[in-house]
C-alpha cells in the first residue's frame, strides 16, 4: 500500500466516524490519478478511533471491544479485548488498556493470527495512545516523575526512554521505519539505527510555533505550524535528506 492510498483511506473513514456512531463507511483508493470509492459497508453499534492496514479496519466497538473488519470478506469479529485507541501494523494491534492493580494507562500489543495479547508497559497520557510501524511502537508519558518518549522492539521485546520531555506539550509521538518524529517546544528526530536525536532549531523550521501534530512518511515530515513572523497556521513539509522545507497551505 502506497502512502497516497493510506492517507486516503485514514482521512475519508475519520471524516465519516466523526459522531458518537459508526453508521457506515466507505473506503477509497487511489489508482494512478483515479479515486475509486468502495461499497458501503454497514456497522452497527458504537465505532471508535479507527486504523487501517491492507484489509483489516480495526476499530473500538461496543464496551471499547476492539473489533477487526475484512474488507475483503466482509467479516467483522469483536474481540475479547477491551482497549483505546488501536493502531495496527501487520498481525499487530498496539492500544491503550487499562490495569486495575497499578490503576495506570497501558501500552498493550495484540497480535491477529496468534491472538496473544501482552501489556508493553503501563504509563500515564490522557490525550494519545501509541503508535505503530513494523517491529516498533511508540508513546509518551506524561506521568509529572517520569516525562518521557518511549521506543518497544517488538522482536526483540527491548524497552527504551528515548528522550526526556518539558510536560509543557501533549507529546504525541510517530514512527516510520528507522526514524520517530515527535514535538515538545521543539520538532524532534530521532534516528533508531544510530540512536541519535536531530532537534530542529527556530530558524531551520517552521515547525516550532503553534504545533499540533506531525507524521512522518519515507524522509518526509509533514506538520501543522506557524512561522515566527506570523501566527497564521499552515502545513509545512520538511525534507530530512536535504532539509528543505516548504509550505503547502497559506491561510
Amino acid at each position: 500500500m502506497n502512502f497516497t492510498k493510506k492517507v486516503l483511506i485514514f482521512s475519508f473513514l475519520l471524516f465519516l466516524v466523526c459522531g458518537s456512531f459508526l453508521f457506515f463507511s466507505k473506503i477509497v483508493k487511489a489508482e494512478g490519478k483515479n479515486l475509486i470509492f468502495s461499497e458501503e459497508y454497514v456497522f452497527s453499534g458504537n465505532g471508535f478511533h479507527l486504523d487501517i492496514y491492507e484489509d483489516i479496519l480495526v476499530y473500538e466497538g461496543d464496551w471499547n471491544y476492539l473489533n477487526l473488519f475484512n474488507i475483503n470478506t466482509k467479516e467483522n469479529v469483536e474481540t475479547s479485548i477491551k482497549g483505546y485507541r488501536p493502531q495496527i501494523y501487520g498481525d499487530n494491534v498496539a492500544y491503550n488498556g487499562w490495569n486495575e492493580t497499578t490503576e495506570k494507562t497501558t501500552i498493550n500489543l495484540y497480535n491477529i493470527k496468534t491472538k496473544k495479547n501482552i501489556e508493553i508497559d503501563n504509563y500515564y497520557n490522557s490525550d494519545y495512545g501509541s503508535w505503530i510501524y513494523g517491529q516498533y511502537v511508540v508513546w509518551a508519558d506524561e506521568s509529572s516523575n517520569n516525562r518521557k518518549v518511549y521506543l518497544y522492539n517488538i522482536n526483540t521485546k527491548e524497552k527504551q526512554a528515548i528522550h526526556n520531555t518539558t510536560g509543557a506539550h501533549n507529546v504525541r509521538p510517530v514512527v516510520y521505519g528507522d526514524k520517530v518524529v515527535w514535538y515538545d517546544a521543539y520538532t524532534f528526530i530521532y534516528d533508531i539505527l544510530d540512536k541519535t536525536i536531530t532537534k530542529l532549531e527556530d530558524g531551520d523550521t517552521h515547525f516550532n510555533n503553534f504545533v499540533s501534530h506531525l507524521e512522518i512518511y519515507d524522509d518526509r515530515v509533514v506538520g501543522d505550524g506557524a512561522s515566527n513572523n506570523d501566527n497564521d497556521i499552515n502545513i509545512f513539509v520538511r525534507d530530512l535528506k536535504n532539509g528543505e522545507e516548504f509550505r503547502i497551505t497559506h491561510n
